[in-house]
């Protein structure tokens, strides 16, 4: 059986007037690199993202 409680949980998020709210996702990913490179961390691409939003 599907869980249903969350769904019909208020918003209890205070708005502040004059403010537009936006939802934005993050959307990171892990490669393979074959030519021995470093490649950034999920961690570390979530975390730079945070930073931007």
């Amino acid at each position: 059986m599907a869980r249903t409680a969350k769904r019909y949980k208020k918003n209890t998020e205070k708005k502040i007037p004059g403010i537009p709210v936006c939802m934005a996702a993050i959307y990171a990913r892990l490669s393979v690199d074959n030519d021995e490179k470093k490649s950034e961390s999920i961690e570390t691409q979530v975390t730079l993202i945070k930073e931007f939003i």
